[in-house]
């Protein structure tokens, strides 16, 4: 009977402590959004304006690469913009 017991116990301690697990988990996670662009200030602009809008309809933005350009050999360089949203 206490085998019994001392089984049922460790059975709802690891119940109890997986639900509050799941009850402090994070919110669900940020979307990344990517865009390249050709001319540096067109990049600067619109994702200026993405930022703007989306933080107004009261998302969490976190910019994680700002217009970053990259040469590619034979090509007009090109802009890429790194967004999470949460």
């Amino acid at each position: 009977m206490l085998k019994i017991k001392k089984m049922v116990t460790a059975g709802a301690t690891a119940l109890c402590l997986t639900a509050g697990m799941v009850a402090l988990a994070p919110a669900a996670q940020a979307d990344t959004q990517t865009r390249w662009y050709n001319n540096l200030q067109i990049c600067k602009a619109e994702t200026n304006a993405r930022v703007k809008h989306l933080r107004n309809k009261g998302y969490t933005v976190s910019i994680q690469r700002y217009c970053k350009g990259e040469q590619y050999i034979g090509y007009m360089p090109q802009y890429q913009t790194v967004l999470y949203v949460n």
